[in-house]
C-alpha cells in the first residue's frame, strides 16, 4: 500500500492547485484503496491495469446514466491523466451491504 505522504504527492503532482488538508484511509477493496481527503472527497486509487480500465469505464458510464438515475451517484471531479486515481465529493449513507439487501422484500431484491 502507497503510504499517506505518497498519497498527498501523487495528488498534489496532477493536480497542483488541490489543497490537502487531511488524508484518512476509508476503505479497500480487491480493486482499489480510498481515500477521504479534506473530510469530503473521495479519491479511489487502483491497484493494477485491469482496475484503471475500470476506473476509465466507470467515470464514462456514470456520466451516461446520471441523468437516468433519482440516486445520487458519484460525479467524477479528478481524474487522473495517468489514470493513477480518480476523485468525487463523498456521498453520504450507509453501504449497500449484503446484510441490507438480505432484509429487503423478495420483490425488492429483485427489483435490484
Amino acid at each position: 500500500m502507497k503510504g499517506l505522504k505518497e498519497i498527498r504527492k501523487i495528488i498534489q503532482d496532477e493536480v497542483p492547485d488541490f489543497f490537502i488538508s487531511s488524508i484518512i484511509k476509508i476503505g479497500e477493496g480487491d480493486n482499489s484503496i480510498a481515500f477521504l481527503i479534506n473530510e469530503n472527497i473521495v479519491f479511489r486509487f487502483p491497484k493494477g491495469d485491469e482496475a484503471r480500465r475500470n476506473n476509465k469505464k466507470e467515470v464514462a458510464a456514470l456520466d451516461t446514466i446520471a441523468p437516468y438515475l433519482n440516486l445520487p451517484i458519484p460525479h467524477f471531479q479528478y481524474i487522473s491523466k495517468r489514470q493513477s486515481f480518480v476523485g468525487h465529493k463523498m456521498i453520504r449513507g450507509e453501504n449497500f451491504s449484503a446484510k441490507i439487501y438480505h432484509s429487503l422484500n423478495e420483490s425488492i431484491q429483485n427489483q435490484i
